[in-house]
């Protein structure tokens, strides 16, 4: 009421404030201080995002499709990306699991594996004349990011190959 320069406005005279209501000074700010760190615990990025769990996750379901078909699926559909559910299913299907905003959050993810693509050559040569080999998949980062003009953004998902005579030389 101190600080309040309308008080006297607003409480008839003669009226007193049950003090008993009010939180003294120090458990406010216990209580403030306590409420904030809620707040930015509850705020902090996740150790892994959303979009970092899909795109770890991704490696082994495709090899499965690799192990199963020879290829992944989106080329055997003759694509060369893979969607992600649309909103309005990626909602309806939320609405069941967890009601959660984090589908909305997926990228489509375009795949490059030259060594599944119709025709393909049987060695890749390395600048130094040797053969490459595949040496499996990149991991850091796993699927890097591509930001278009258009605003379109997805992920490109490779393979790394290494030089077969640079590796009998090391």
């Amino acid at each position: 009421m101190d600080n309040d320069e309308h008080a006297d406005i607003r409480i008839e005279e003669g009226q007193q404030i049950d003090e008993s209501i009010m939180d003294s000074a120090e458990d406010s700010m216990d209580k403030n201080a306590k409420i904030a760190e809620e707040e930015t615990r509850d705020s902090e990025v996740p150790a892994h995002s959303v979009i970092h769990q899909y795109l770890l996750d991704f490696p082994n379901g495709l090899q499965k499709q690799i192990d199963q078909y020879g290829m992944p699926n989106c080329y055997k559909d003759g694509q060369f990306f893979v969607y992600p559910p649309h909103p309005v299913f990626a909602l309806h299907t939320a609405i069941h699991t967890s009601f959660s905003p984090d589908p909305l959050c997926l990228r489509p993810i375009f795949i490059w594996l030259p060594e599944y693509l119709p025709g393909h050559p049987d060695h890749y040569k390395c600048t130094c004349g040797g053969n490459l080999s595949m040496n499996g998949y990149n991991d850091n980062p796993i699927a890097q990011r591509v930001h278009t003009s258009t605003g379109t953004n997805y992920f490109i998902f490779t393979n790394r190959y290494i030089c077969d005579s640079c590796r009998m030389n090391n």
